[in-house]
């Protein structure tokens, strides 16, 4: 078990969200902006529906739902770099489903 794992605020949605989008700012600074932009809009969303604010409670039919009511090009590979981000820093099993791939 990584230290990162024990960290409380990585867990959360949010936490998680914040850690990822300044991991991605130190090597992918040119997506950092559009990828906020389009997770922030999603989170907001899934926590204004009664959404858990947990990583591991996002629900993958209901992402699944919103990538498809959405025209946000940049939500799908933003989700995708965030889950892998949270397989990589033991925030989620490895074996869990990554958004649309």
């Amino acid at each position: 078990m990584s230290l990162e794992s024990l960290i409380v605020h990585d867990r959360t949605l949010l936490g998680a969200l914040d850690s990822f989008l300044k991991a991605v700012v130190h090597v992918r600074p040119q997506v950092v902006a559009r990828y906020e932009d389009a997770l922030a809009t999603m989170t907001e969303q899934w926590l204004a529906q009664g959404g858990d604010n947990l990583v591991a409670r996002l629900d993958p039919a209901w992402l699944d739902q919103y990538l498809q009511a959405t025209d946000d090009p940049m939500l799908r590979p933003a989700l995708q770099d965030f889950f892998r981000w949270n397989v990589q820093n033991d925030l989620l099993p490895e074996d869990h489903r990554l958004v649309g791939g």
